[in-house]
């Protein structure tokens, strides 16, 4: 419909989001996957990595649109599907941190 969006981002608007948010607020650039997991159950993430609610919004999308940085650079590190886009929309996170203005990501 009018609107909607692919279903996955080119591989180069991928490759920058995750280069550009992997080097974010939430840890080194050193920082492992697994350091990066850890760090996100203790600030309270529940379930999978790329679980989603029932509109299809992962937590990469839900960080994103929220402007969560920290987050963003968290979930990226342990290796959130950056072409997750949402059950309505088809939006990935890429689209709504831009969108939403999370140029720290960008």
């Amino acid at each position: 419909g009018a609107g909607a969006l692919p279903a996955s981002l080119p591989r180069c608007e991928t490759d920058m989001f995750v280069g550009a948010c992997g080097k974010g607020k939430g840890g080194g650039a050193s920082m492992s996957k697994h350091e990066a997991m850890k760090q996100l159950r203790a600030d309270g993430l529940e379930g999978g990595l790329d679980d989603r609610d029932k509109d299809g919004k992962t937590q990469l999308y839900l960080a994103a649109r929220g402007g969560k940085d920290t987050r963003l650079s968290l979930l990226l590190k342990a290796g959130a599907d950056t072409k997750a886009g949402n059950n309505v929309t088809g939006a990935t996170p890429l689209f709504i941190s831009a969108q939403m203005g999370t140029t720290d990501c960008l």
